[in-house]
């Protein structure tokens, strides 16, 4: 479907649409069907997908962006404590355990899931060759030489190694 016959069949679905400039251009930016997801509610029938008296495109955008912002604003707290969360592991490990305590088999509680993750590690250090940091393939080749292994710095590891 166009993007004009898109908008048809939301009007004669019931959906109100008061500029069909703004949304012809939400439309062609975030897609019929990933919009889908924000009118699902308005819909009086899920079956012919008719719209509840009153639905409106513009409330749907406003679903939209809520939830993308409440999303990025998540995902920004959730970095932050995960970086927390792996520095205070690092202290705690690194000092008695050495910088590569993440790959000690003996520290894990769960073997399968500490295999898994080792494998995870080693697919991410092998992958890491193409990087956006310059000098990634210098870390990566120091990190292999001085273990004789396959090996990345503790700052690598997942944590979830040992639960």
């Amino acid at each position: 479907m166009t993007l004009t016959q898109q908008i048809q069949t939301l009007q004669n679905r019931g959906l109100m649409i008061a500029d069909t400039n703004k949304a012809e251009q939400a439309l062609d930016a975030i897609s019929y069907f990933r919009l889908a997801d924000y009118w699902y509610h308005l819909e009086a029938d899920h079956h012919t997908h008719q719209f509840l008296p009153n639905s409106n495109f513009e409330d749907v955008l406003a679903c939209y962006y809520f939830d993308k912002d409440l999303k990025a604003l998540l995902f920004k707290a959730i970095q932050t404590i995960e970086v927390s969360v792996r520095s205070k592991v690092i202290k705690h490990f690194a000092p008695t355990c050495g910088p590569f305590w993440f790959m000690d088999a003996t520290k894990a509680i769960n073997k399968t899931r500490f295999q898994t993750n080792l494998d995870t590690i080693k697919k991410e250090v092998g992958r890491s060759k193409v990087t956006m940091f310059a000098n990634a393939n210098e870390v990566v080749r120091h990190a292999r030489h001085r273990s004789r292994g396959l090996r990345a710095p503790c700052r690598k590891a997942p944590p979830r190694c040992f639960s």
